[in-house]
């Protein structure tokens, strides 16, 4: 069974599940309809405010002209909900460069490797920003 199908079965089993709604999010994303996979991130924050992964997943969601503010808030959030996690701030790097900010992306970059020094993702993202023309 394909992920959609049976993360829709699982919301309907339980509609007032956290987890079950979140992995509807990816499975909407990945069949590219963006607006529904931000809903069911939506729903999800509705029902667990404090589930960090989601508020992420919302921001890489929105990170996009015309929702990039609402996707800073969604990172900063998952981020003061799960400080420890490098992957938050790496992703945070993306939302700040997608914004043009780039002194921002970069400060969360070296806040991610300040966390993972291995977070190979991170350090290239952050050689690429370093290599940008000024």
């Amino acid at each position: 069974m394909e992920a959609l199908p049976r993360s829709q079965d699982a919301v309907r089993r339980d509609p007032g599940s956290a987890d079950a709604r979140h992995r509807l999010g990816p499975a909407r994303a990945s069949r590219r309809h963006r607006r529904d996979a931000i809903a069911e991130y939506r729903a999800t924050i509705r029902l667990s405010p404090n589930f960090a992964d989601a508020h992420d997943d919302r921001a890489s969601a929105l990170a996009s002209p015309g929702t990039i503010a609402d996707a800073v808030g969604e990172v900063l959030e998952a981020i003061r909900l799960r400080p420890e996690c490098a992957d938050f701030s790496r992703n945070a790097a993306g939302v700040f460069s997608k914004r043009g900010d780039v002194a921002e992306a970069m400060r969360r970059l070296e806040d991610a490797l300040a966390l993972d020094p291995q977070n190979v993702a991170a350090q290239q993202m952050l050689d690429d920003l370093r290599r940008r023309p000024k």
